[in-house]
């Protein structure tokens, strides 16, 4: 009698403890994935930031060209 408790015991605990691994396994996985988006966000908000400036010199770059050509016409 003792021993088949025994064994419920066990069995239960073991249970639990692969619950809990897989659960935490699970919250890993989303943590992890959250954590991908975030960085994946982030490089994407710079170079979009990256990309304005760049455009804004680009542009500015072009405006004092015309300029030059302007003034050298007159």
């Amino acid at each position: 009698m003792r021993r088949l408790w025994w064994l419920w015991r066990l069995r239960r605990l073991w249970r639990l403890w692969r619950l809990w691994r897989l659960w935490r396994l699970r919250r890993l996985r989303w943590l992890w994935r959250l954590r991908r988006l975030w960085r994946l966000w982030r490089l994407w908000r710079l170079r979009r930031l990256r990309s304005r400036r760049l455009w804004r010199r680009l542009w500015w770059l072009w405006l004092w060209l015309r300029l030059r050509l302007l003034l050298s016409v007159l």
